[in-house]
């Protein structure tokens, strides 16, 4: 009897959504994200925390959130380049904000009912 240590979906449906000037545009699931990305992304977050958090922000800080805001919608949302362009600041942080409540709704739905291992007998 082998245990298995490892699960591959290679077929990922995507759930959700949003919709930008009337055409609809799909949220990449986490496991569609690079191993770069998958490591930028909390980089960023925390980045954005932090400027977030600052009681001012100087005109570069401002620039440097818009830039990162703008590299993660490029990260999750599947749109063309010249949509996510026309996005402001504040509607990337939303498209952002609704990604990241999705992603821990995720983890904790996973957590709270952890999947079940099968044993399979070998003929």
């Amino acid at each position: 009897m082998s245990k298995t240590i490892l699960t591959i979906d290679t077929k990922i449906q995507r759930q959700y959504s949003i919709t930008i000037d009337k055409s609809e545009y799909e949220l990449r699931d986490p496991r569609e994200l690079t191993p770069f990305q998958r490591l930028k992304y909390p980089q960023i977050a925390k980045r954005l925390q932090e400027l977030e958090a600052a009681e001012s922000q100087s005109e570069t800080e401002a620039a440097e959130a818009d830039t990162l805001l703008a590299q993660v919608c490029a990260m999750i949302v599947d749109a063309p380049g010249p949509v996510l362009a026309k996005l402001t600041a504040s509607q990337r942080l939303m498209i952002v904000g609704v990604y990241a409540t999705l992603q821990r709704e995720r983890v904790a739905t996973k957590a709270a009912h952890p999947a079940t291992t099968r044993s399979r007998k070998r003929r």
